[in-house]
């Protein structure tokens, strides 16, 4: 009785060919092989035409798609439905070390190319741009371990919608991370402090930033010693292109938060507090992280059914003036004010239009209160040469014979110096 060797199927009408197959499966593994084969061309012809002359974003673009050839390739050679003279992963490999020197030698050029374009060559990877965010989070020397540890293992499958270590294994098979080496192992591992007792214990003189005492140490410490020192060995860190992309990614999003400041200052400063409550939320929608998982956009925007601490003054009705304090950071618009009194009635409103503090400095009121002699004249009262703590309410209402409505009204006030 037949039986396919690849679907199990068997019975006594079923046609098996000489390779073993049924009908269905043969034609089924016909179509892969076809589809590998052309998968071979279309590498042979990337890989040349990398090799013409071809401008800075067209080179980088064939590399991508050179090094997407060649992964789904090495897939191929995993089923044993291809075989090749070179393996795949050999293959690729060599695509990523030239590309590692392609952008080292075209650093400038590619650095004008923007972050959206160079991610478009890397769609199958740079699939969200939570998986840019955790590329730009390995431009030092990171450890896998400190991202799937308690709670960031989850966050990190929420925002990326698979399993991190998923997101590690293909930004490596693109060329866009890498497993660190020693030195990047060492200056993760190690602090300063750790670096200088090492090198102080083996009769030398600590000299440098942390790179060049990473250096010294590796280079009179076996590299046994220093492996015993390591806890984290799973350190991984950006390649050139990664780098690019991750730098691309990093300056991007503090120029649209510098924007998005800018922005909500100034319509704060206008008093349209909808307007500038939707450019927040804008901002918090695209970024990778929401605030569930740590992310805050520390702006605060006033309450529009709240007063403001000028409007409470004017209110007391015993604040006559007010002092404007300012940060010393503060930008040169706010700084302008430090210092100024202003009668109650014509204080300006802060921040003063025109603030370009975005939300970091905040100014603030110095209340200066009627003195005694002023309040007591509201009741007809004598209160010259009254020192600063004043009497009690009870005192004045004794020695002055109040009744119980001025009491209550001299109250309201006191209560508000």
């Amino acid at each position: 009785m037949a039986k396919c060797r690849l679907c199990g199927k068997s019975g006594l009408f079923l046609r098996v060919l000489e390779n073993g197959l049924c009908q269905g499966c043969d034609e089924k593994i016909r179509l892969v092989i076809k589809q590998n084969q052309d998968l071979v061309r279309n590498l042979n012809k990337t890989i040349q035409e990398i090799d013409s002359n071809q401008t800075t974003e067209k080179k980088l673009e064939l590399f991508a798609k050179a090094i997407r050839l060649c992964n789904q390739l090495a897939e191929a050679e995993r089923t044993n439905l291809l075989t090749l003279n070179e393996p795949a992963e050999i293959t690729r490999n060599k695509l990523v070390d030239a590309c590692e020197d392609f952008v080292e030698e075209r650093r400038d050029s590619i650095n004008d190319l923007s972050v959206v374009k160079i991610s478009s060559f890397f769609s199958d990877v740079l699939k969200t741009r939570s998986h840019t965010c955790l590329l730009q989070y390995f431009l030092k020397p990171r450890s896998l371990t400190s991202i799937l540890q308690g709670e960031w293992r989850s966050a990190w499958e929420t925002v990326l919608f698979e399993d991190p270590r998923t997101t590690i294994k293909n930004l490596i098979s693109y060329g866009l991370l890498k497993e660190g080496d020693l030195h990047d192992k060492v200056a993760f591992n190690l602090t300063v402090t750790e670096l200088k007792r090492i090198i102080t214990q083996s009769g030398n003189k600590p000299i440098g930033s942390k790179q060049q005492l990473v250096q010294q140490a590796i280079d009179i410490t076996s590299t046994k010693d220093l492996s015993n020192l390591l806890k984290n060995n799973d350190i991984y860190i950006c390649t050139n292109l990664g780098r690019v992309l991750g730098e691309s990614f990093k300056q991007a999003e503090e120029i649209r938060e510098n924007n998005a400041r800018e922005e909500i200052s100034r319509l704060v400063s206008s008093k349209n507090f909808s307007a500038a409550k939707k450019v927040k939320h804008e901002f918090e929608a695209l970024h990778p992280w929401p605030a569930l998982f740590g992310f805050s956009f520390d702006i605060d925007i006033p309450d529009p059914n709240k007063k403001s601490q000028l409007e409470i003054y004017k209110e007391s009705g015993v604040v006559k003036a007010v002092q404007i304090m300012v940060p010393p950071k503060a930008c040169e618009v706010c700084r302008a004010l430090d210092g100024l009194i202003f009668d109650i009635d014509s204080a300006p409103e802060l921040p003063p239009a025109g603030c370009m503090c975005n939300g970091k400095y905040v100014s603030t009121y110095l209340a200066i209160t009627e003195t005694w002699e002023e309040l007591g004249k509201r009741f007809g009262i004598d209160l010259s040469g009254v020192d600063n703590i004043g009497p009690t309410i009870e005192e004045l209402a004794k020695k002055y014979n109040l009744s119980p409505e001025q009491v209550k009204r001299f109250k309201k006030y006191r209560n508000r110096t």
